[in-house]
């Protein structure tokens, strides 16, 4: 049975890129596209999918806040953080939502 995976990029090479890399891994299952951060909460909250790949400078409501209003609402995807952003406030932001999850 497939993994169930969302993807969260306001690039549109990137989501392109995941979307097509997801959808050719046969263990793995393309359940939405958001481009901004309240499109991906909006996709989590209704598909549930098991995984979401997310940017963290995703506009409106950016990937912390993502991750913060998605744990918050426990919402039962797990979140993978890809992103090109070096900004050290955005990555320690970031690394301070992902490190208690997996400790």
């Amino acid at each position: 049975m497939p993994i169930s995976v969302a993807i969260c990029d306001n690039h549109p090479l990137y989501l392109s890129a995941l979307n097509e890399l997801i959808e050719e891994a046969p263990l793995l299952e393309l359940t939405g596209a958001a481009e901004s951060g309240s499109e991906c909460l909006q996709l989590l909250r209704e598909r549930r999918p098991q995984a979401c790949v997310i940017d963290v400078t995703v506009g409106h409501v950016d990937g912390i806040g993502l991750l913060s209003t998605a744990t918050r609402e426990r919402l039962p995807s797990r979140l993978l953080v890809l992103s090109d952003c070096s900004e050290p406030n955005i990555v320690y932001k970031a690394l301070a939502w992902v490190l208690p999850a997996i400790s």
